[in-house]
């Protein structure tokens, strides 16, 4: 199972990335499990698919949970929305950040509905609702105390005093966001919380969303309509929740095999020396690929069944690991960077970041390689990450 699938990659790939549909499928139906476990049984689950789905490629992840039943599909902004709409019929399909100037057009051709984020994009989509005369879709995103996006107090007073303005909108839902979701202990959860509830009390007929991954698991008193999971789709984050899997693996080809000597550097700036006999392997994959340069010296590779400490400087292009005591490494054979137990999770400790910073900015030269089925898989050419 580790390698499995890269056989099927071509000879010139030196880094590849491997996501398991079935396992995001998998993450999908626990968190709805974890839905009706709470109580919730009419609240529906939908997906955040923005940042290229975090950087595993929106249109394979949407696809693969558009077959199990999602219909509810986050994005970014208006191209991630005409891109995934290309690709998915009928789904509803949301952008966070709302109808700008000039933008309406487009989101009427490719049925993408608008989460409007204040007072001026209200009235924006509220005319083009007149224009065209007849309802549009929206979403209205309240501030509830990140302070980000969404209507503040000023623009959320007017709306108040002029709800008729929201006629002219086929309105969906209204959501706000929590600021402290990853602290399930945090006070402002439930300031946030009563805030919302306060606000949807004006509004007794229509539907709500509050919160994302997280969140989910704070019970039904914040479930409401509808979640949005992201992270936890791709078992980023998954460590607290046993159901969920891990949906990405990473993967660096051996370039060169060196011997080295006691007090040999090695990478820029000798940033690392050697104080034994040895040798060295440099894999074909680097910062240009979401290795963070910061990684050097720090973590290891599993290859041959065994691990290898990252040795110097993450370079461009280039990965250095220590393979003393590791038999028969050869150029040509694969390391792995990532999986269940190299997890990005831990990427992102030693790095000082979040796990959805690792895996938005992997590059878009690795192969991405997705596990459709069993024994199933899809190969996406490098620089091809928006492939069908």
């Amino acid at each position: 199972m580790d390698r499995e699938g890269l056989d099927l990659l071509p000879p010139q790939a030196l880094s590849a990335i491997r996501i398991d549909l079935a396992c995001v499928q998998h993450n999908y139906c626990a968190l709805q499990k974890l839905l009706k476990d709470s109580g919730s049984l009419q609240t529906r689950c939908g997906s955040v698919v923005k940042a290229n789905a975090y950087g595993t490629g929106a249109v394979p992840v949407a696809g693969a949970l558009s077959k199990i039943g999602c219909q509810d599909f986050f994005v970014a902004d208006c191209d991630e929305g005409i891109h995934l709409r290309v690709h998915l019929k009928n789904e509803q399909i949301y952008v966070f950040s709302g109808v700008v100037a000039n933008t309406a057009p487009l989101f009427v051709e490719y049925n993408l509905i608008p989460v409007l984020l204040h007072k001026e994009q209200i009235l924006y989509w509220h005319n083009e609702a007149q224009r065209l005369e007849r309802k549009l879709p929206a979403v209205v995103h309240v501030d509830t105390g990140m302070s980000r996006s969404g209507l503040m107090a000023k623009d959320i007073e007017w709306l108040l005093d002029n709800k008729s303005v929201l006629d002219a909108f086929d309105l969906r839902f209204i959501m706000s966001h929590l600021a402290c979701s990853c602290d399930r202990s945090a006070l402002f959860n439930e300031i946030q919380l009563e805030r919302f509830r306060a606000l949807l009390a004006h509004f007794p007929k229509v539907q709500a969303s509050f919160v994302a991954s997280e969140g989910i698991a704070f019970g039904r008193t914040y479930h409401f309509d509808l979640v949005r999971p992201g992270k936890f789709l791709l078992g980023l984050g998954y460590s607290e929740y046993a159901s969920l899997k891990p949906v990405i693996r990473i993967y660096g080809r051996v370039l060169e095999v060196m011997d080295v000597e006691p007090g040999q550097s090695i990478g820029y700036e000798g940033f690392y020396t050697f104080e034994r006999h040895g040798q060295a392997a440099s894999l074909g994959i680097g910062y240009a690929d979401g290795i963070a340069r910061s990684l050097g010296n720090r973590g290891s590779v599993k290859i041959k069944g065994k691990y290898a400490p990252i040795v110097g400087r993450i370079s461009m292009d280039c990965v250095s690991i220590d393979i003393a005591g590791i038999d028969d490494v050869k150029p040509g054979d694969w390391a792995t960077l990532v999986d269940e137990n190299i997890s990005l999770e831990h990427i992102a400790q030693y790095t000082g970041t979040i796990s959805r910073e690792v895996s938005c900015l992997l590059g878009a030269r690795p192969y991405r390689l997705y596990h459709t089925g069993e024994n199933t898989y899809e190969v996406c050419p490098s620089f091809g990450m928006r492939c069908s």
